[in-house]
């Protein structure tokens, strides 16, 4: 498996370690995709980002939104919170979600 990926952006091909990745965010048919130094809006449809990036510690919590488990703060009822961004989960997507995580009673 390649550690990095790289995307299409602004007529460049460019290298982004999966790492830095925070969040992918479903606008239309474009993602935008939000690293820890910058945003990038992608021509690219979320399910085709989901795949690409589920083999790196993703997972996806709603119809809009993929996040990086490693970046989690906390969970709380329905969302999830990533810092200082609070990410709704999507009712279909929460058993699945909370069964991603390692969670110790």
């Amino acid at each position: 498996m390649r550690k990095d990926i790289f995307i299409s952006y602004q007529h460049k091909i460019i290298r982004i370690n999966p790492a830095d990745i925070i969040l992918v965010e479903a606008t239309g048919e474009y993602s935008q995709l939000k690293t820890t130094t910058k945003n990038y809006l992608l021509h690219t449809p979320i399910i085709k980002l989901e795949a690409v990036l589920l083999p790196h510690g993703f997972f996806r919590v709603h119809r809009k939104f993929i996040i990086s488990l490693s970046r989690i703060t906390h969970v709380e009822r329905k969302r999830v919170i990533l810092g200082d961004l609070q990410i709704p989960i999507g009712y279909s997507f929460y058993k699945n979600f909370l069964n991603q995580l390692d969670i110790l009673q």
